[in-house]
């Protein structure tokens, strides 16, 4: 599945190379990992310990392939706010643009070939709620829009197709995803205005079919980072919040950020696998508190919040008493899983707005395991450079400047030695 990607031109410097060695198969002893495996239920138990199974000199790196971008120039490399990125076998380029409500393709070499969409409430147009566009393996655009409340579905050159309504009566939508099939996932959350009784257990991940028929497959359970006290929601940072993310071919991972244990599943929601590692769980100080308040404040001042608007939101603020085990997780390439560390609090340059809530942690190191769930290593990503979407090789992702200009980034896989 593609993911979201951001352009630029300033001079960045060759990106620390990052390894990613995927290719562990029944070759490597099973005395060199050290973990162990065991069975619960049925369900397969992957207990990694903390070293992985690289060895220096194995794995992949990756260098940078392409930037799209420009911070002044042509309208068409200037990005307000990048939702989304997909990529099609062509290699294609399709940059959602939730502040513009604009679809921009761009050619492999990243020149721009068509944009289409605007906001506005017709046919083909998005609303500043459009949480992205998703492309289909046959070439359909997907884009959930909250603020039209209906999923648009467009050809790959930008003819409206049709749309089905999305309703808030079943929960509000907190997070999209989709695979190549033309599947939509969105996990929904009770905020004061509906009465689902399922909604008060936690919050369902249910999947919406190519024709709008909606299947339930996860309950997952309740978050603690965004809740309503009557008619204003509250926030708390550092609390335990559902992660999950769906695969291209279907596959659905799902962990709580409070626990280093991830839900590798099928796509009807059964678990095929749980895996473990073992990680630091490190108190949130006062001074943290006082740190994250201070970079919230800037990038609200950056965002263009005036000091009462900022007041008011920092007043709202509550906090865990725990870092989280992880940031966010995804399906990397050929299978594996990819796990985003936590940065310590006084390492974090600048918040990303532009991230869900329950993400804004993420530090540049992530984990990676095996297709059977084995911690291979550690490796290191950009600086305010989120992935998002492993294609082949390549891998996608939007990298934000220090005046939180976004640009499309592309990095590319070398063959080690």
């Amino acid at each position: 599945m593609s993911t979201t990607k951001i352009p630029w031109t300033i001079r960045f410097g060759l990106f620390p190379l990052l390894s990613l060695a995927v290719a562990c198969g029944p070759d490597i002893p099973a005395s060199e990992w050290g973990g162990t495996i065991s069975d619960s239920a049925g369900i397969r138990i992957v207990r990694n310990p903390a070293d992985g199974l690289w060895r220096p000199g194995e794995g992949w790196t990756y260098t940078e392939a392409l930037k799209i971008g420009a911070d002044v120039g042509e309208p068409e490399y200037e990005f307000g706010a990048v939702t989304s990125i997909q990529v099609d076998p062509q290699g294609r380029i399709y940059v959602f643009d939730g502040m513009a409500g604009q679809i921009r393709v761009y050619d492999a070499g990243g020149t721009h070939l068509l944009s289409f969409g605007g906001q506005g409430e017709g046919p083909g147009e998005f609303s500043r709620g459009a949480a992205g566009a998703f492309l289909t393996r046959d070439g359909r655009l997907l884009v959930p829009d909250l603020g039209n409340q209906r999923i648009s579905t467009l050809s790959s050159d930008g003819a409206f197709l049709g749309s089905v309504l999305v309703s808030y009566a079943s929960g509000f939508p907190v997070r999209w995803d989709a695979d190549e099939g033309g599947n939509l996932f969105v996990q929904r959350r009770a905020m004061g205005f509906n009465e689902d009784p399922e909604l008060a257990a936690g919050d369902p991940l249910v999947r919406i079919g190519p024709d709008g028929a909606e299947e339930s497959v996860v309950l997952l359970p309740k978050a603690q980072t965004v809740w309503m006290e009557g008619a204003a929601p509250r926030f708390r940072y550092f609390a335990d919040e559902p992660s999950w993310d769906a695969g291209p071919g279907g596959t659905i991972r799902t962990a709580m950020t409070q626990r280093y244990r991830i839900e590798v599943r099928d796509p009807d929601g059964s678990i095929r696998f749980i895996l473990t590692k073992p990680w630091d769980q490190r108190p949130v100080t006062e001074a943290d508190r006082r740190r994250f308040e201070d970079l919230l404040r800037a990038a609200l001042d950056r965002a263009g919040l005036s000091p009462g608007a900022i007041d008011r939101q920092v007043d709202n603020l509550s906090y865990g008493s725990t870092f989280p085990a992880f940031n966010q997780l995804m399906e990397g390439p050929d299978g594996t899983t990819l796990v985003q560390q936590v940065d310590a609090v006084e390492d974090i340059e600048a918040l990303d707005l532009a991230e869900e809530m329950s993400r804004r942690l993420g530090a540049r190191r992530w984990d990676a395991f095996d297709r059977e769930g084995r911690f291979l290593s550690s490796f290191d990503l950009p600086a305010r450079f989120t992935p998002m979407v492993w294609r082949g090789n390549e891998v996608y992702g939007r990298w934000l400047d220090e005046l939180d200009r976004a640009y499309v980034l592309k990095l590319a896989r070398a063959e080690a030695g």
